[in-house]
């Protein structure tokens, strides 16, 4: 299946300002995260793009060829969120689960820190 490129709208853009999203994450919100059918009353055939990242997912609704959002879920909370948004959640809550973790750069220092002290232990 061929993912298209996404255009964040006005609001969008204005999102990902006042919530921080990092760079990198946009880059894959916008052109490679997974697409998943979302499951909402008043938007029907929604679609949500979700990059996983060391500790939360990043999720932006889409349609239209439009990113409408952004926000972040913490993984902690990412059962009860894909419960009450994901169609056919019970299916998606593994695929969820199974995407590949992204690094920022602030996590990719942190891991690479750690593995160095965990290695020098």
């Amino acid at each position: 299946m061929h993912q298209t490129s996404l255009r964040p709208t006005h609001h969008a853009e204005c999102r990902i300002r006042e919530r921080d999203v990092p760079t990198c994450v946009m880059q894959l919100l916008k052109d490679a995260g997974t697409d998943f059918l979302a499951r909402h009353p008043s938007h029907a055939g929604e679609r949500l793009r979700i990059v996983r990242t060391a500790d939360s997912y990043w999720i932006a609704p889409h349609a239209g060829g439009h990113l409408i959002t952004v926000y972040e879920q913490a993984s902690s909370n990412i059962h009860a969120w894909g419960r009450r948004y994901l169609h056919h959640p019970d299916q998606n809550l593994g695929r969820l689960q199974r995407l590949p973790v992204h690094h920022t750069p602030e996590q990719a220092i942190t891991a690479d820190l750690y593995d160095l002290w965990v290695l020098e232990a």
